[in-house]
Parts: C-alpha cells; sequence; structure tokens
C-alpha cells in the first residue's frame, strides 16, 4: 500500500517550522563554507596547483553523488522508534561537522602530492558524512505538509535561516585570516590570555613566516564552524515529528525506485534547470574572491576579503527579505512564475559585472549582491516545494510515496553540478592565467576573470529559463492529483 498522510497536517506549528528550518544553517554552513574557503587555503595560502585542487574537489563529489542515491533509498525504507529520517539527523549532523574540522588540517610543509592525497580523502569523507545528514534532512521537510501553499512556508523557514548563514560564510577567509594574525601576535608577545594554552600547539607554525596567516587561522576557525553545524542541526532531530506511517509504506528496491523516478517529467525538468543554475552561480561565488582581492584590491587580501564578506552579508540580507515576500508571491501568482522571474533578474544583473565590479567604486559591487541574492532566492526557496508537489504527482503515477529518493536524486543533480564546477574550475583559473600562490594578477589575466564571470554564469541563467518554461505542474493541476489520490484511498 502507499505511505498515507494520517495526521493531514496543511498548517504547522511555527515552533515545528522553525525547528526543521534551523537545519538550513547547518546545511548551508557545512557545505558552502566548504566550498567557500576550501580553495582559497589550498590554493592561495597552501599554493596547492589549481588544476591539482579541481581534481581533488570532483573526486569526492563523484563518490558523494553515488551515496545519495543509496541514502535516499535507506532512509525511506528505515523504520525505527525515532522515524525515517530523524536518526540519520542526529548522526549525520555530528560526523558532518568532525569531518568539517578535518577537512583543513593539512600540513603548509607538505609537498603537492600530499596536499592532493589529503584533500581528496578529507573530502571524501566529509561529503559522505554530509549525505548522512543533508538526504533526510531534505526529506524530512518534503512530508511535513501537504498543502500547495504551505509547502512553499515551510521552505521559507529553510531559506531564512540558510540566508543567515550566508552573513558568515563570505567572512571565513577573512575570519582565518584575522585569528592567524592574532595567533601569532599572542604568542610573539607572550600575552596572558585565558585560551593560551589552545595556542601553543601551533607555536612553531605561527612563528614559521613562511606559512600564510590564514593557515595558523583555519586550524581554529574550521573547529568553531564544526560546532556550530551541530548546534543548528539538533533542534529538526528534537522538535519536529515525521507524518508518514512507515509501517504502511511497502519497500521498493533501490534499482526499482530510480528507475521510477527517471521516468518523471516534472522531476527531469526541474532537474535540468537547477543542474545549470547552480553550475553559473557557484561560478560567480568562487571567481568573487580572486575578482576582490586581485582586481578590485590588486592583490590586498586582507581588503579583498571584507568585501567579499560585505558582498555575501548583503546577498544574505536580500535572500533573507526575500524569503519572507516569496511565499505571499506564490499565494498570488505561481511557483513557476515567480521562479522564472528570479531566473530573468540574476541573468541581467550577472551581465553587467563587467560595469558593477571596479576598483574606482568597490561598493557598486553591493548593488550586484543585492539584486542576485533576491532573484536566486526565488529559486533556492522554492525548489523543495515543488519536490514535495512533485512526490505526490509520482504517488498518483506510482503508488509510492518517496521523498528521500527524490531528495537524493535531486541532491545527485546538485552535487553533480558542484563535481563539474570543482572540476572545472582549477582549468578555468588556468585558463585565465592564475598562478598558484601568487599575490597578484596582471592585466590580461584580471581582463579573462571579468569577461568570464560577466558572461558566462549569465548564459547558464538563460539556458535554466529556457529549460524550466517547460515545467507543467501548477496549482490547478496538483489540486486534481491530490482529489485523485484522495478518492483512490477512500476506495482502498
Amino acid at each position: 500500500m502507499p505511505t498515507e498522510f494520517p495526521h493531514a497536517r496543511k498548517k504547522l506549528p511555527l515552533r515545528e517550522k522553525i525547528a526543521w528550518g534551523t537545519g538550513g544553517f547547518s546545511e548551508q554552513l557545512a557545505t558552502n563554507g566548504l566550498n567557500n574557503i576550501f580553495v582559497p587555503i589550498f590554493n592561495i595560502g597552501l599554493g596547492l596547483n589549481s588544476v591539482l585542487i579541481g581534481w581533488a574537489v570532483s573526486i569526492p563529489r563523484f563518490v558523494e553523488m553515488i551515496a545519495d542515491p543509496v541514502m535516499g533509498n535507506i532512509s525511506d525504507n528505515c523504520q525505527s522508534r525515532f522515524g525515517r529520517r530523524r536518526p540519520f539527523i542526529l548522526a549525520g549532523s555530528i560526523l558532518t561537522a568532525f569531518a568539517f574540522g578535518i577537512s583543513y588540517m593539512a600540513s603548509p610543509y607538505w609537498g603537492d602530492r600530499t596536499l592532493f592525497v589529503y584533500a581528496i580523502l578529507a573530502c571524501i569523507f566529509f561529503y559522505l558524512m554530509y549525505t548522512m545528514f543533508s538526504i533526510p534532512y531534505a526529506a524530512l521537510g518534503l512530508e511535513l505538509t501537504d498543502d500547495y501553499d504551505e509547502r512553499a512556508d515551510v521552505q521559507k523557514y529553510r531559506m531564512i535561516f540558510a540566508s543567515a548563514s550566508i552573513f558568515l560564510i563570505p567572512w571565513l577567509y577573512k575570519l582565518c585570516l584575522l585569528t592567524g594574525e592574532h595567533v601569532r601576535a599572542v604568542l610573539a608577545t607572550n600575552r596572558q590570555v585565558w585560551y593560551a594554552p589552545l595556542l601553543q600547539p601551533l607555536a612553531e607554525m605561527a612563528a614559521d613566516s613562511s606559512v600564510n596567516a590564514e593557515i595558523v587561522g583555519v586550524r581554529y576557525v574550521a573547529w568553531a564552524v564544526a560546532i556550530v553545524i551541530v548546534l543548528t542541526a539538533l533542534p529538526a532531530f528534537f522538535f519536529t515529528r515525521e507524518n508518514v506511517a512507515v509501517q504502511s509504506a511497502e519497500k521498493l528496491g533501490f534499482f526499482h525506485s530510480s528507475w521510477l523516478i527517471l521516468q518523471n517529467r516534472s522531476f527531469r525538468t526541474l532537474c535540468y534547470m537547477i543542474f545549470l543554475v547552480i553550475v553559473g552561480m557557484y561560478f560567480i561565488s568562487v571567481l568573487m574572491t580572486y575578482a576582490n582581492i586581485f582586481y578590485i584590491w590588486g592583490g590586498d587580501k586582507s581588503a579583498g576579503a571584507t568585501w567579499n564578506g560585505l558582498y555575501g552579508t548583503v546577498s544574505g540580507i536580500a535572500s533573507f527579505a526575500s524569503s519572507l515576500v516569496i511565499p505571499r508571491l506564490v499565494r498570488r501568482f505561481d511557483k513557476k512564475e515567480v521562479l522564472m522571474a528570479g531566473l530573468v533578474v540574476t541573468a541581467l544583473f550577472i551581465s553587467l559585472t563587467w560595469f558593477l565590479l571596479t576598483p574606482a567604486m568597490p561598493a557598486l559591487q553591493l548593488v550586484l549582491a543585492l539584486v542576485i541574492g533576491s532573484g536566486m532566492s526565488a529559486c533556492w526557496l522554492l525548489n523543495g516545494s515543488l519536490i514535495a508537489d512533485i512526490c505526490d504527482e509520482d504517488e498518483l503515477l506510482t503508488g509510492h510515496r518517496r521523498e528521500g529518493m527524490f531528495a537524493a536524486f535531486f541532491g545527485f543533480i546538485v552535487k553533480m553540478a558542484f563535481t563539474g564546477i570543482a572540476l572545472l574550475l582549477g582549468f578555468v583559473l588556468t585558463f585565465i592565467g592564475y598562478q598558484a600562490g601568487a599575490d597578484t594578477m596582471g592585466p590580461e589575466t584580471i581582463f579573462r576573470l571579468r569577461l568570464f564571470i560577466a558572461i558566462f554564469p549569465s548564459l547558464c541563467l538563460l539556458g535554466a529559463l529556457l529549460v524550466f518554461s517547460r515545467y507543467s505542474l501548477n496549482r490547478t493541476r496538483l489540486s486534481e492529483i491530490q482529489a485523485q489520490l484522495r478518492a483512490r484511498k477512500q476506495n482502498n
């Protein structure tokens, strides 16, 4: 028999929405925290070759891509006193935090080969643990309510906390620099502070002027981030309840379940769209660090990191504010229309980065951050709500409810996009002309960097817009689907 929603809760208590939503902070801090500083730490700080970094980040992604659907199937078929999702949320968040901290413990005295191997192994461990947390967490959010509009409202809280993480993530590299410099100052002057015993293990490294400050600082910042990852994930375990009766759910084999998902046209369209969006947008996320340091501020890492942090903070404010508005827009228009409007606005302003990124007026980039943060908020917020709708359509077509597998396959596509980015990033940096560990960029290198930022992401978003124009699951169609599901269940 298909899984049922025995509680039929269309409106959820605010406490439960917030409890699930806080996991969005943990989720974003873990994965985007790694994406944000891993390349600068290993490339600028440790001097690892750009192409090697690309491979070091992309190879683990292949492992994660395979693990996602497997984890989704395990979660869908799990039966425990705590439910299908919550046990994995608890264990996965703790292990993800540990893996995050370990990722930045590479020694600055290692050669490229050793750094390369360490980076690969650390990323494999991190992404496997992140899969254990993120897939059940996303699946839990898909099954909290069966109401078309309420689903968007639930995802709003995930987006609010995910946006809040952006106030921290863009500043991580800056925090690494400041922490490293502070550690050196304390140790050099023998200043008596209560945390002095925590600094002594790094005394020799801090005293070595050949070691960049961010390499010292990241050893403290990474573990502080790890603690926050756990604390913000725990409310989803303690204060939410699962509404799917797992006892009535028929178990499906992994390959059969995978095949059924691939037949869903609505889901395929959504996946094609998000793949193009991620490939375009996360080149912006990484390359803005290089643009700020080497173009806007002429190689000044501290100033560049500060403005990169400001860019991310303004983007976070815009995402937060728009996440409060988007559910209201969905009630008036439709999810597809709102999402497509966000893509159009974002593509337009990215094409203007040639003019908005300039040393003459560094603050112009904040206009870019404001618009992009608002435009892309529609995409990030509505994806989960759209998948929840697709799960209803899938149940009508197949007779099964498989939020875990849909969350996993969506995660598979997201990770595939990240893998492409990671693999291409090293080649892009090489094509642009940046030399690993260099303190400056030449005029030709800067020209190529600016041109790539202005053109490539915009083309990706326009492609995503064209693909998503074919998406056909709207409010009217979903009402028809849910009416047919209710009729089917009454007849069984």
